[in-house]
């Protein structure tokens, strides 16, 4: 991967917003910032081991397939502070925090300003559905992408393992007013190819984390936590059996996408897209991937965003989205009530449901 200044000589876009400042959050804004942008990175204070440091040093060293130190331009947990002067803001943070950190940036966003949001878990939609909600005239683009650029982990504050970076990333965006120009723009700032869906209903149903994490997490229950050794997730943690279950969901989520008039890749197509590889079967994939096997990636217990995040962002919003369209997604909801029992909490309720979300309708007729 060439990470030269070629993809930003040609752009006048210079000051951009990391919100979050987890792995992801770290990774790309230390990306960002080595090819040469003002990068400020914004965590709230309730990451504050995190937080101080990167307060107190500045410094975010990148090792693995990225190697380089540097200093990130400005850190801040003022939302006010940090939404300044940037046309660019990327939300790098878990599922279960979008609405969250929306709320807090509303008041602060001004026109012209986009919001981008990795893993984005329909987030263009419901950003976009709570600002025509305030009745006003902000000019705001909501950008959603499938994914994080990069398959990595933080080794502690300021130092994080980029352990792969994709190959590309699928993007989609509402209002689609000024599309070709963000394209543009996003090419100048983010080096992978990206891949455009007209819809943000297509590209929510193309988010990977649902459709191995849950599962996966579900089936391996007795050896995660309570004192147990760490494990290989993936070539320890995915039997062939597994891999049939993994399967037969993302059968249902293709199915979800044909009834709403999209063509959906298979998973196993998505990871050798994302990986450039071009393995048969997720089964395959899984066990053999060196990308997925450097380290362990094992969850340190059934709270972690690998059902926290991934049943109610990802799962639940597929499954109400078949509901909507008169179809029950049998794998799914066995996933969903499984995860709930465990956790003691009810993810259907809790998740993002899009059985009834104003707009659906017009922005599928409108995209697909």
């Amino acid at each position: 991967m060439n990470i030269t200044n070629e993809f930003t000589e040609h752009s006048n876009i210079k000051n951009i917003t990391i919100v979050g400042c987890g792995n992801g959050g770290q990774a790309i804004a230390a990306h960002l910032t080595y090819l040469g942008y003002k990068v400020t990175l914004y965590a709230p204070q309730n990451h504050a081991s995190t937080l101080n440091y990167l307060m107190q040093n500045s410094e975010v060293q990148c090792c693995g397939e990225l190697n380089f130190k540097v200093k990130i331009h400005h850190v801040t947990s003022d939302m006010k502070d940090a939404l300044n002067n940037a046309k660019y803001i990327f939300l790098c943070i878990p599922g279960f925090a979008h609405d969250e950190i929306f709320n807090s940036m509303y008041n602060h966003l001004n026109n012209g300003q986009v919001v981008c949001t990795f893993n984005a878990h329909f987030s263009a939609l419901f950003f976009y559905n709570q600002l025509l909600k305030q009745s006003n005239k902000l000019q705001v683009t909501f950008v959603d992408f499938n994914s994080l650029p990069y398959a990595c982990r933080a080794e502690s504050p300021g130092k994080i393992s980029i352990i792969a970076i994709k190959k590309m990333l699928s993007v989609a965006m509402l209002p689609r007013q000024i599309m070709t120009e963000v394209l543009i723009e996003l090419r100048t700032i983010l080096p992978l190819e990206l891949i455009v869906h007209q819809s943000v209903i297509k590209l929510g149903l193309t988010i990977p984390d649902g459709i191995t994490h849950p599962i996966n997490t579900l089936l391996n229950a007795g050896r995660i936590g309570n004192g147990n050794l760490p494990f290989y997730f993936y070539k320890d943690g995915i039997s062939e059996k597994t891999a049939t279950l993994i399967t037969e969901m993302d059968k249902e989520r293709q199915h979800i996408g044909k009834l709403c008039g999209f063509e959906i890749c298979s998973y196993v197509e998505m990871l050798n897209q994302f990986y450039g590889t071009s393995f048969n079967s997720i089964y395959d994939f899984f066990t053999q991937s060196a990308v997925h096997n450097e380290q362990y990636l094992c969850p340190n217990n059934m709270n972690d965003r690998y059902i926290e995040q991934d049943v109610p962002y990802i799962l639940v919003p597929w499954f109400t989205l078949g509901l909507r369209l008169g179809y029950e997604a049998k794998v799914m909801s066995s996933i969903i009530n499984l995860s709930s029992l465990i956790n003691q909490k009810d993810y259907l309720q809790l998740g993002r449901s899009l059985k009834h979300v104003p707009l659906l309708e017009e922005i599928y007729n409108e995209n697909k």
